[in-house]
Parts: C-alpha cells; structure tokens; sequence
C-alpha cells in the first residue's frame, strides 16, 4: 500500500544549530612556529608561542598537546613562570592566565593589572612579579589585586626580571639594572659598570648575577653593585636576547644561536649543533636537558650541554599549507617548507624532500594511481612514489621553472595548470607533457577542476572551459565581474563553484555558460581553496572554514577550535574535512560532527530513494529490512523532518515540494542499523 506524507515548509536555515558543536582539532604536534617562552619541571615542560598558545608535553618534549582551555584565540604568550603547581603565562594582550591542571583549563587573573603587554615574569614562594611596558606589578597571592611596584624606577619599560632569595631585579630598555629587596615597594638603579644600559635578559646562577645588554653580557657577584664584562667569545654583532642556568652552567641564547660559560667563567664557547635557525627565543633548563625554543623553528633539546641539539617538534614547520593530499593513512602537506608526511595522525611529522629542490615551494598535489606529483612554484613538477623513496622530475616537456599552481584528474589524464604558461597535459603519468592553450587567451592560471568530459580552468581574470582534453578551449565566466582572479575551482554535482580573489563565491549550474554570485553567509571574500564531493562543498576563505547549504546558496562558518582563520587549502577525506592554515599548521573535523549526520551502519543500498533530483515528492524502498523511522537532514544537519513509521517494502511517498532547494538526506533506521541517503530537492 502507498503511503503519502506531506512535508510542509518547516525549516529556516538555522545554521548555528550543528556547527556551533563541531569542534576543529590540531594533527600538528607542537606547531614548528615561534616559541616565545619555556618553563620545565621535571618532565613537563610547556612551551608559549606566537599565535598559537601554549603547548605542553609530560614526556619531555617527545609529544605536544595544545592546552588552551580559557585562553582568547590566537594569543601570544610573551613569558611564562612556575611556583609548585602553579603556572603563569603573560601574554601580549596584557593578561595573565594560571593553570593548576598541568594546562587542563586556564584562569585569568588580571584584577588590577593595566592591560598593558607582559613582557617579564617571576615568581617567588607564592608571588608573582610581571615586567610590563608601563612598570612592575606585584601580586601577594591567588585571587588578589595585582598592585603596583615601581617606586624609584627611572625607566617604566622593563625586560626582563630575576629573582634571587628576597633580592628581585629587573632589566629596563633604557634604564639599566634595578634591585628591590623589599618586594618591589621601592627599586635602586645598579648600573655600575654597565655601559650599555639596554637590558635584554637576566639570570642568576649562584651568588652570581649575569646580565645581558645591547652591548654584550655583564656579569657581578656583589648583588649588582659593580658589574664586569664578559663577551669574550661573542662576536660584537652578537645580540644576547636569553639566559638559563644548569647547575654551574649559564647558556645564552642569541641570533646567532646558544652561548655557554661556567660559573665564574671569563669567556664563551658556541654550542649549536644541530640547531638549523639560530636565532633563539627561549631558554629553559630541567635536570640534565636544556631547552631552546626557536623563531619559526619550534624547539630543540640538548642533555650534553648543548654541544648538540635534536628538534622537539614532531610537527609541521610553520608555514602557509598551499596544498594537501591524503592516501590510506598518510597525510601530506605542501608549503614554503617544502613537502612533510604523518602516518599518525600528526603525532609525528616527518620532511618527505628528499629530490626537492632547496627551498622548494609546492603549490599543488595530485595522486595518480602510486604516484604523487607535487607542482613547485617555479620549479616544474616532480613525483614521488606514495610509499617513499624520494621526488623526480616528473617526465619531460614542462620548462624547469614553470611555475605550476594546480592540478586536476580526468581518467588517464594529468592536467598541470601554470601562471603564465596555461595548461600542460599529460596522458601516461607523467612520463611526457604538451601545452594545451588552443583558445586559452589567459596564461596565468591558477585553478582547475573537472565536470564530467569537461575542464574548467580559473586565471587571473576569469575562467576557461574545454571538452575536449584541453585541445582547445574557451572562455565560460558570463556573470563573474571584470578583472576577476579565480584562486580555486571544485565541482559538486552538477554544479561548479569558482572562488575569488576578493569577490566572494560563484557557482554554474549550467557548465559554466553563466555564473551567479553565491556570497549569502560568507565570512571571507578571498576564497583560497575549495573541496566537495557529491554532498558537500567546503570552502577555505580568508575569514576561516564555510560550508555550503545548497539552498538560497547560503555559506555557514564552522571555525570552532580553530586559531588561524586563513585557510589555504582545504581537503575531503574519509569522512572528515582537513583544512591547512596560513600559520598554525593542519586541522581536522569530521563530516559527520557538522552535519549531525550519522555515519552509515552497513550497506547504503539496502534503501533506495528516487527521483533524484526531485521536484515535489520522493520514494524511499526498502529492500529486506523494516524501517522504524525516518529523518531527513538539511545539509547544516538540521533535522527538519522526522516520523516513526514501520514499512517493509512498499515505497513511502514524502511530498518536499514545500522546501527550499539544495541537497537533503534521509535517514533510515532499521532493525540491523542507519542507512543514509542523499537526494537533491530542485
């Protein structure tokens, strides 16, 4: 017996309702970036960076954790400091957080404090001082009022601090050196000695307090009353910007990498092997081991005094990620830095450019049966076997410093888009290549998707289409405005979207005779990249991550989690969305967190639902298994229609001609599990 529903309009498009859940997640490790600040106990050590937070490891430092529970999105963490479980991070908003949890959740603590950026930080027992650009302040204990210390201080922009029993000093950027022994009511100048008084770091190592200057490193033992210097070893353009104590050991870190001297020592010694960036921003030393945080670098670790280094990493460079490519369980990443690979969900990253060349920078991936081509901005394009063993390059035909910007597949054919060169073509994997420009009047392109038998390629001012394999083309941007560079291309469906370099998102239903702007929601107007599939369009923007609902062609944000809201490329794999970003590495979210959709249970065509598209009503058969009920899922997983129902076989008839267009699922649940199904309503 037919049964007929009726599906009235029950829905606006309430897009918050699913991705106000969907949280983004890191697969970077510590993020290789700029490490402004260490702190280390025992083996937990945390480490502040530029933009993304602190990070932390309870193993010291072979895994990273980001732990930035209460902190605000893409905070610096300028300084950090410890006292038992406690552990202070001052950031360049002018705010200082605490967390008690090993980083688990932080708690701001700012009662007071002048909401000027924290550049210097120590603790003693349970004080805190912080070093600011307008002064000192003081805070006595948790929970309360951060007071005012700066009495008798002749310079209120203070660099550093160090503390020694009750003796507290601070460094100044044009005032010298400051002693208070009465916590911080009133401040004395200690400058003799000194003749530059630009202080950039301090450290104590026994009776003996080293400080460090524009002008090379002083050195007292009279609690700063005379100082002497002790720069032999360091040449003049040497600039000391960090100091840590092992023991009797005192390492300075410097743009010209890490410093050591003993006790009591006269001269220098350079100890940096192995570190590949030497300019050194952090410094923090726990028992055996000496931390050196470093400028777009991430961190390194020494236990032999730092006569070699070993990166703490396991993570991505920081870098802007320009191209992905996921096969089975290996992740690669394309960028300035070159090409990496994780086979463990970021844990671990590893270079994979080995037959790169030096400093090469990959625009663009394509898999082909084994085979990974990577396209290199001016500098062709190379391959690799997806299980290793190193890059060539790829074939012939392709001048050596083209500069290849995209990639697109149509069965046997590898096409390689080129700013300034067109298109190339490659039909046996890459072993040879020919120039397919036949009508193409714009060389500069920049994307390329396929549609069926057709190729769509974007430029810097408009788009191009061919049907036949690139023997010739023409141009197909009716409806895009004049000077309209196109930084990305995908096809979902029927249906082509063309993102913008400043204008938004455009989309053809028609193969590209016409295009209509599809802006409705969108938190970005550069639109870096694009992915989709049958289902789902995603687009990575200069406003973070959209996802686009179909109808009304309306865009939802779903940044949640996310620290970097520049996204230049975006990738569909097994059931997740993984989005490289401009700064702060690789993220990831599943498919299924932001639609609310389930996934499937078992075979999907145990159910049919037809016709597909549809205008004004659908069928759903069953196969073999009784269904108990029915969903159906607008694209942002809002459940705009749901009814118990038993039914074995006989088709179910829903009327949708009520709703909005765009594409829509169905939910079946049946006696052995969920099965899904997707339809387009016209």
């Amino acid at each position: 017996m037919k049964k007929t529903i009726l599906l009235a309009a029950l829905i606006a498009f309430y897009f918050s309702m699913s991705t106000a859940f969907a949280q983004w997640q890191p697969i970077n490790g510590l993020n290789g970036g700029t490490v402004n600040c260490i702190v280390a106990n025992g083996n937990n050590i945390f480490a502040g960076t530029s933009n993304d937070g602190v990070f932390f490891s309870q193993n010291d430092g072979s895994n990273w954790s980001v732990v930035n529970n209460g902190f605000p999105a893409n905070v610096d963490v300028n300084v950090m400091a410890m006292s038992g479980s406690n552990v202070f991070a001052g950031t360049s908003l002018g705010s200082v957080f605490m967390t008690s949890n090993n980083g688990g959740s932080w708690t701001a603590i700012n009662s007071g404090l002048p909401g000027a950026q924290i550049s210097a930080m120590v603790t003693s027992g349970n004080s805190v001082y912080v070093g600011t650009d307008i002064g000192i302040y003081y805070l006595d204990s948790i929970g309360g009022i951060w007071m005012p210390a700066d009495s008798g201080l002749t310079d209120s922009v203070v660099t550093c601090l160090a503390v020694n029993m009750d003796t507290v000093f601070a460094g100044t950027a044009g005032g010298g050196v400051f002693i208070s022994q009465n916590k911080g009511n009133t401040w004395t100048a200690v400058n003799n000695g000194i003749a530059n008084i630009n202080i950039t770091a301090l450290a104590i190592c026994g009776n003996i307090i080293y400080a460090a200057t524009q002008g090379g490193v002083v050195m007292s033992s009279d609690d700063g009353a005379n100082w002497t210097s002790i720069s032999n070893g360091m040449a003049s353009n040497v600039k000391v910007s960090v100091m840590a104590v092992s023991d009797t050991n005192v390492f300075a870190g410097s743009n010209f990498g890490v410093f050591l001297t003993s006790v009591n020592g006269t001269s220098w010694l350079a100890v940096d092997t192995g570190i590949t960036v030497p300019t050194i921003t952090a410094l923090a030393a726990s028992g055996n081991n000496i931390f050196a945080g470093i400028y777009n670098g991430g961190i390194y670790v020494s236990s032999n005094l730092g006569y070699k280094w070993l990166p703490l990493n396991n993570s991505l460079p920081s870098a802007n990620i320009s191209a992905l490519a996921v096969t089975g369980n290996t992740i690669f990443t394309g960028s300035s830095q070159g090409v990496y690979s994780t086979t463990n969900n970021g844990e671990n990253w590893m270079s994979a450019n080995k037959g790169l060349p030096a400093n090469a920078n990959v625009m663009a991936f394509a898999l082909s049966d084994t085979n990974l081509f990577a396209g290199i901005s001016y500098g062709g394009i190379y391959v690799s076997s997806i299980n290793g063993g190193g890059w060539d390059i790829a074939g012939i035909g392709i001048p050596k410093y083209t500069n290849v910007t995209s990639f697109a597949i149509s069965g046997n054919n590898i096409f390689a888009g080129s700013d300034g060169s067109g298109v190339y073509l490659s039909s046996n994997n890459g072993n040879t290549w020919v120039a397919v420009n036949t009508g193409l009047t714009n060389t500069s392109v920049w994307s390329l998707t396929t549609a069926g038998n057709n190729i769509f390629a974007g430029t810097n001012d408009g788009i191009f289409m061919s049907s036949n394999n690139g023997n010739s083309w023409s141009a197909a941007d009716t409806g895009l405005p004049s000077n309209t560079g196109i930084y990305s291309l995908a096809a979902s469906g029927s249906t082509i979207f063309a993102g913008t370099n400043g204008n938004g998102l455009f989309l053809s239903s028609n193969n590209g005779v016409s295009w209509t702007a599809a802006n409705s929601g969108l938190t970005g107007s550069v639109i870096f990249s694009l992915a989709a599939n049958d289902t789902v369009v995603y687009a990575g923007t200069d406003g973070g991550v959209v996802l686009y609902s179909g109808a009304g062609n309306n865009w939802a944000a779903v940044n949640n989690g996310l620290t970097e809201y520049s996204i230049p490329s975006v990738l569909l794999n097994a059931g997740n969305i993984i989005a490289g970003t401009n700064s702060a590495g690789v993220w990831k979210q599943s498919l299924s967190s932001v639609t609310g959709i389930n996934e499937l249970n078992y075979d999907g065509n145990e159910i049919d639902v037809f016709p597909d598209p549809a205008s004004n009503e659908i069928n759903i058969i069953t196969k073999h298994y009784k269904v108990t009920s029915i969903n159906i899922y607008n694209l942002m997983g809002a459940n705009i229609y749901k009814t118990p129902i038993n039914f074995n076989s006989a088709p179910l008839t829903i009327n949708i001609s009520n709703i909005p267009s765009g594409v829509y699922f169905v939910e079946a649940k049946t006696e052995k599990g969920i099965i899904v199904k997707k339809f387009v309503k016209e």
